[in-house]
């Protein structure tokens, strides 16, 4: 919790690796990142930035696929 928007910078950067774990430790991180948002009440927020990581790497299928149970 304390890392804060560190911890979003991480997820971008795993996800710029463009391999199976990097993906996978993004994915990791996203759901940490659920979890502190559904404790503090902000998963609108968590919403709307899950919303844009989907929409700028689109393209990466295999990371979308592991979006599918953050959702």
């Amino acid at each position: 919790m304390r890392r804060g928007e560190t911890v979003w910078r991480e997820v971008e950067t795993e996800i710029e690796r463009c391999n199976a774990s990097g993906y996978d430790t993004a994915a990791g991180l996203l759901l940490d990142l659920k979890a502190i948002a559904e404790e503090r009440g902000t998963t609108g927020d968590f919403a709307l930035r899950l919303q844009a990581i989907r929409e700028r790497h689109s393209r990466k299928g295999r990371f979308i696929e592991r979006l599918k149970p953050i959702e």
